[in-house]
């Protein structure tokens, strides 16, 4: 989590010094994805597209936050975007957009932000704020 906030923070650093910095924006929108804050998330992918339609790493985090708040037609527009760029990027988008729905846990198996207890942090695991380079 901390490294999450950390990353928010040199983001914003960074965005002072350059406003159309979109990679910044894109950065923001994983970290505060991360720490389960997907208004603040989507908000960011959304910036960081206007400046930069056609960067392919916004597109599939955007979607993903999108299935994350439930919007599978989204995602899939997101996906379809990703296709005709001829990117790498769709790969987990497409995997998630088509996995089933899955049901929430019981309430007594969720941690307070509302995510399963079994689910870990990466960043408590000694993992990057980024989830593995992204």
């Amino acid at each position: 989590e901390k490294l999450f906030k950390r990353a928010i923070e040199r983001a914003g650093r960074a965005l002072d010094y350059d406003a159309r910095y979109h990679e910044a924006l894109n950065l923001q929108g994983v970290a505060w994805r991360k720490l389960g804050n997907l208004e603040k998330s989507l908000a960011a992918y959304v910036a960081c597209l206007a400046l930069e339609p056609n960067y392919a790493p916004a597109h599939e985090y955007y979607g993903l936050a999108l299935l994350e708040c439930g919007d599978r037609m989204g995602a899939v527009a997101q996906l379809a975007l990703l296709k005709g760029f001829n990117s790498e990027e769709p790969l987990k988008l497409r995997a998630a957009a088509r996995a089933p729905t899955p049901a929430a846990p019981p309430a007594d198996e969720q941690t307070k932000d509302g995510k399963p207890k079994a689910e870990q942090d990466p960043a408590a695991k000694g993992g990057s704020p980024s989830g593995g380079g992204h």
